[in-house]
């Protein structure tokens, strides 16, 4: 008889164990956002000033902005570690047009910057696709060449604004909307709302969330992969250089060494997300809150004068810890 009201209990057990475990897999990224703002507002009053969180805000719009890129391809089961030369051959290449005086509209530049972005996906693309090479060393390879071009363009220096209108290369990082909404937090909510509209509500989101999950059955239904995946890496890399363009605006200049920190911060981020809501997919509201917790959590380190190798300790933690969620994630959605 015990044996039996056991057998009859387990069940309900179990269900609650699933229950627990799917809200805390979906959930948990948001409740450590809010418990390190709490902490650090706790420990440093002035981390809640409203200077500093949109200056937190600013600097995670980076971040985010070549996040959502990203997400266009680690959808695809890729990696692409090339977010950094991305943003920076955007960004130098706008700063030498419009410096050189060889191209005096700022849009103009903005957009020669933006195709040279997507250069690099496209060969980024070319040599995981054709070449062959897996797409992690294809794009550490690439971004070294394009690292090295950067260098060349601006003879290894970091060109300021110079003689060119100050008001216009500073809008997209330094200018606020109705004088409240840091401009840079204005071009992440749209890049957001774009690359989520097609990766949740088009057909090629569809197809590369598809590829993701089984590249084989694709081929087999006749779907072109190659073409998808191509259109995935110059996504990701286009993404990049408009986040490299706003950090140009922001620091008001370009270099080859500006954004080196977003090699690997870009990855980080997005994998976070694919912790948010989703069970290990990666998403763009995930990814734009992964960014917000790690530009807090570098932001909290900074106001307390932290060693810089705590920062990277705990955001190592942060990162090994969103893997092992999204790989048990994985596994748990392949059973069911």
């Amino acid at each position: 008889m015990a044996m039996k009201v056991q057998s009859m209990a387990d069940p309900n057990n179990l269900r609650l164990s699933q229950v627990l475990t799917d809200v805390f897999s979906r959930w948990w990224l948001l409740v450590l956002t809010i418990v390190v703002a709490l902490f650090y507002g706790t420990v440093e009053p002035a981390f809640f000033q409203v200077s500093n969180l949109l200056g937190v805000l600013s600097n995670a719009c980076l971040a985010a902005i070549a996040g959502c890129g990203l997400t266009c391809v680690m959808a695809t089961g890729e990696v692409d570690f090339s977010a950094g030369s991305a943003m920076t051959i955007a960004a130098c290449t706008m700063t030498v047009l419009l410096n050189s005086q060889v191209i005096e509209s700022y849009v103009v530049a903005m957009l020669i910057g933006l195709l040279a972005a997507a250069v690099m996906g496209a060969f980024n693309a070319f040599l995981h696709l054709k070449i062959g090479i897996p797409a992690f060393l294809a794009t550490l390879s690439s971004s070294l060449v394009v690292k090295g071009i950067a260098q060349f363009m601006t003879k290894g220096t970091t060109i300021q604004r110079g003689l060119w209108d100050s008001e216009v290369y500073t809008f997209l990082g330094q200018h606020y909307v109705l004088g409240i909404f840091p401009m840079p937090f204005v071009i992440m909510a749209c890049v957001g709302a774009l690359v989520l509209f097609l990766m949740e509500f088009t057909k090629i989101g569809c197809i590369l969330f598809a590829i993701g999950s089984n590249q084989t059955a694709c081929n087999y239904l006749g779907i072109n992969t190659r073409k998808f995946k191509l259109i995935a890496f110059i996504l990701s890399a286009t993404m990049c250089g408009i986040s490299g363009i706003v950090q140009a605006s922001l620091s008001n200049g370009a270099g080859p060494l500006m954004a080196e920190s977003y090699q690997l911060l870009a990855v980080m981020v997005t994998v976070m997300g694919g912790t948010f809501l989703k069970k290990g997919v990666f998403n763009v509201p995930g990814t734009l809150l992964a960014a917000i917790l790690v530009t807090m959590v570098s932001n909290g380190m900074i106001m307390m004068e932290a060693a810089t190798w705590i920062k990277y300790l705990v955001e190592g933690i942060m990162l090994v810890c969103s893997v092992i969620i999204v790989t048990l994630m994985r596994r748990r959605a392949e059973r069911v």
